[in-house]
């Protein structure tokens, strides 16, 4: 356990870290940035991330992917105790050209146009979240 705790609190986009009991933790992560310079982050990471946003210029899109587990790894892993829940949420002002958030909801605390898109993990066994916007015209 101090071994994540550790690397958590190395994180500057790490404002708060609980942990319960049982590998149950409680943490608040907030990152900005210039992702078209960028080009890619990665929560928690980067050879065993977690979640994933990265930036295509071919596309002119940028993608927010979940990392997805093998059917029969999750089974394992809930057969043994281990399962993961919690929400994660993005507000975007973007064009979205797909996502498969639980909900979506006006936001505009952020500014004109906002939305709070957010994804209710119940387990192992939830949807990988994804979500695409578009931020410029692809490249010929």
């Amino acid at each position: 356990m101090s071994l994540i705790k550790d690397d958590f609190e190395r994180d500057s986009a790490v404002s708060d870290f609980k942990y319960y009991e049982k590998a149950h933790f409680h943490i608040n992560y907030d990152r900005s940035g210039n992702l078209i310079k960028v080009k890619t982050m990665t929560f928690f990471r980067r050879n065993e991330y977690i979640l994933g946003i990265s930036f295509n210029k071919n596309t002119g899109q940028i993608s927010m992917l979940g990392k997805s587990l093998a059917s029969d790894v999750k089974a394992r892993l809930r057969a043994s105790g281990l399962d993961t829940s919690g929400e994660l949420r993005i507000f975007s002002d973007g064009i979205v050209v797909s996502h498969n958030a639980t909900t979506v909801r006006p936001f505009e605390k952020r500014g004109l146009g906002y939305k709070m898109y957010t994804w209710k993990i119940a387990n192992l066994l939830s949807p990988t979240p994804a979500f695409k916007i578009q931020v410029h015209s692809p490249r010929q």
